[in-house]
């Protein structure tokens, strides 16, 4: 026997051509052999890789049989060989010896055990009576698979049934309503169920696949496939953990501050609590405010607990968020901050009757972008906080429980009317109408004089603005019908018409009583 015998394993040409020691392990048949080292210039993948060719052409050989094999020792080439007759099989090269700690004699025994054990089991795995068990073990499987399916579905079925019998009509806490936990629980145990049904899926094919030795290899990639990124998620998890009691830690004391607050703000909105110079219409926003400022002082020190928050892909979405809320906020930011000065400046409360921007109406509430009114045709409006700070704004209210709101409107009659009589049918009028108050009284100014009338105003006040609409329309027929039983004609400012006798513009029921001016 030379060295040709064996010419297919790398030889040891020079004892200077060497590599860095190193060692990989052989897989065949699903299963871990041994160790291969580097040897010479060839490393040890490449020897893996001839070495998982060369088995299974072996296995597949009905020639070949495991008990025929034998160790030969070449002192000269420093190399332990595994041959079946006069075929080689591997190699345990002296390098080897050495990187493992043990004779290359032993190492070569050692292979040549575990070939011939794998030799064995690969062709148990693939003659029939295994093919059969396999079969068998798979439809087994398969039954237990879609009996779990069905035990998960009828479990979830009387769990929920279980919930919505005993939620229904019910609060926790006096908070939450029965039918809100109701949904919550399904949608919980939906995910647990897809969760647990993923689960029984992969075991189900990883477990089938692994009973044929054509798809044995495929069972294990799949394994590991799935249990990989489960262990590095758990590490990943285990890791954190200390973050993650730092985050809990954090969002208890957030939250117990919050609460504080709110039991402050809320006795100053009660008005149990006084502050001076506190209006208790301040109390909700300042909270807001209070809670905002809390919020982010947390979130600041909360941040390097947060997974990831170091990593450059958590750091590029954070420099893009920023960027995307810089461009689009500019109109929010602005309504926000004419929130907080309509807040503080109070021009005007829930209730008031207002005219913002020629938009009449009662202030039905105050948000945080927006302020929604309703007009005196039962219409709701949302004006933007911004639109109302640079508008002027008036309150019809502020003055309505002291002396009223002063409603006004004026008429123009001819120099040949006394301005007395018609001071005295405009007061009249104004004291028949419901919604106007005697006190303070109604009074009439003369606002101009022009050239063929006089303008005559008319003041009066009520305490309802919010109904003037009606209270117009109610007044001026009274200065309609009081006029006319007096006789006095309401020709101007524009009134055209030709005269053929004496006939006036007072009404035909009211032209016979009148007296005449």
């Amino acid at each position: 026997m030379g060295v040709s015998a064996y010419a297919e394993e790398p030889a040891v040409v020079a004892a200077d051509k060497t590599v860095e020691p190193e060692a990989a392990m052989l897989f065949f048949h699903g299963e871990e052999l041994f160790e291969i080292g580097s040897v010479a210039d060839v490393p040890a993948e490449q020897n893996i890789e001839m070495m998982q060719r060369r088995l299974k052409r072996l296995a597949q050989s009905p020639l070949f049989r495991t008990d025929n094999l034998r160790v030969r020792d070449d002192a000269e080439m420093k190399v332990a060989l595994v041959f079946s007759g006069d075929d080689f099989i591997c190699t345990a090269w002296e390098q080897e010896a050495v990187l493992f700690g043990k004779p290359r004699l032993e190492l070569a025994e050692e292979r040549m055990a575990a070939i011939a054990g794998i030799i064995n089991k690969y062709r148990r795995d693939y003659d029939a009576r295994s093919l059969i068990k396999g079969g068998i073990f798979a439809v087994v499987a398969t039954v237990v698979f879609w009996v779990l399916i069905l035990l998960i579905s009828k479990v979830r079925e009387k769990e929920i049934a279980f919930v919505e019998r005993h939620l229904e009509g019910k609060k926790l806490f006096g908070l939450l309503e029965g039918k809100s936990l109701f949904v919550f629980n399904v949608m919980i145990t939906r995910l647990i169920k897809v969760v647990l049904l993923l689960w029984l899926f992969a075991i189900y094919v990883n477990f089938v696949l692994s009973f044929f030795p054509w798809t044995f290899n495929v069972a294990a990639t799949l394994f590991d496939w799935i249990t990989t990124p489960l262990l590095l998620f758990w590490n990943a998890f285990v890791g954190q953990l200390p973050d993650f009691f730092a985050l809990a830690i954090i969002v208890v004391i957030t939250r117990f501050v919050l609460k504080g607050f709110r039991y402050v703000f809320d006795q100053l909105k009660e008005g149990h609590l006084k502050i001076a110079g506190f209006y208790t219409d301040w109390a909700q926003p300042t909270y807001r405010l209070v809670r905002f400022a809390v919020i982010v002082f947390a979130l600041v020190a909360s941040w390097p607990y947060i997974p990831g928050s170091g990593s450059p892909a958590f750091k590029g979405i954070s420099i893009f968020m920023g960027v995307l809320f810089s461009l689009g906020s500019t109109s929010v930011m602005g309504n926000i901050f004419s929130g907080l000065v309509i807040t503080y400046m109070r021009p005007f409360t829930i209730g008031d009757f207002v005219e913002i921007n020629e938009t009449l109406g009662t202030v039905l509430d105050r948000r945080t972008f927006s302020t929604r009114i309703r007009t005196t045709k039962n219409e709701v409006v949302s004006i933007p906080n911004s639109a109302i700070t640079s508008n002027h704004i008036m309150n019809h209210s502020r003055r309505v429980k002291k002396d009223g709101v002063l409603l006004y409107s004026s008429v123009t009659i001819g120099y040949d009317v006394p301005s007395e009589t018609v001071e005295e049918l405009l007061i009249q009028s104004a004291e028949e109408t419901n919604g106007l108050l005697q006190e303070p009284a109604p009074f009439v100014l003369i606002t101009s004089l022009d050239d063929f009338y006089i303008t005559h105003e008319l003041n009066a006040a009520t305490r309802t603005p919010e109904k003037r609409p009606r209270i117009y329309s109610d007044l001026h027929k009274r200065i309609l019908t009081n006029f006319a039983e007096a006789g006095v004609e309401i020709m101007s400012p524009h009134y055209q018409h030709n005269r053929t006798g004496n006939e006036t513009t007072i009404p035909a029921k009211h032209a016979l009583t009148g007296e005449g001016v």
